[in-house]
């Protein structure tokens, strides 16, 4: 009985620890190109970003690049079987290939992680982002999360 009970109980903490791979990716996909569109954002074929310090990982399509303080970033990358499974690699460090040193360029540049025999995930759509869109975008994206693992936590429960 004892054990049965703490069987229970580690199920019920796995279920709680889900990580955003167990995350509806059709769900985020919807959010995001309804922030897209509620913020009018404006998809631009080339941007100036000399520096990307920093990602962060949305779903298996999307992410942002942030620039300076100021300046961030929402990318698109092309979907591939392949690409599908790298960017679901959120642990590992993405590599950003640049035709040009000083700017992002739809189409031509890509990213991969470096640790792999690289795999081009090819940005599509870049829109640019100032502070409080990139703030609101990941509120939504975490109240997303929250939301969907909290679904998955109950049905472990259930």
């Amino acid at each position: 009985m004892k054990k049965a009970l703490m069987s229970c109980a580690v199920l019920a903490l796995l279920g709680g620890c889900s990580t955003v791979e167990s995350v509806d990716h059709m769900a985020m996909e919807s959010m995001v190109e309804q922030f897209i569109a509620d913020q009018a954002l404006q998809n631009e074929a080339s941007v100036s970003a000399y520096n990307i310090d920093s990602y962060r990982y949305i779903n298996k399509n999307y992410l942002t690049m942030r620039a300076s303080p100021s300046r961030h970033f929402l990318i698109e990358v092309a979907t591939t079987d392949r690409c599908d499974e790298l960017m679901e690699e959120q642990n590992q460090a993405l590599a950003l290939r640049r035709e040009f040193g000083n700017s992002l360029q739809a189409g031509s540049d890509f990213v991969y992680i470096d640790a792999t025999v690289p795999t081009k995930c090819y940005i599509s759509k870049i829109y640019p982002l100032d502070y409080e869109q990139v703030v609101a975008l990941r509120h939504k994206v975490y109240r997303e999360r929250d939301a969907q693992e909290q679904l998955l936590t109950d049905k472990v429960k259930s």
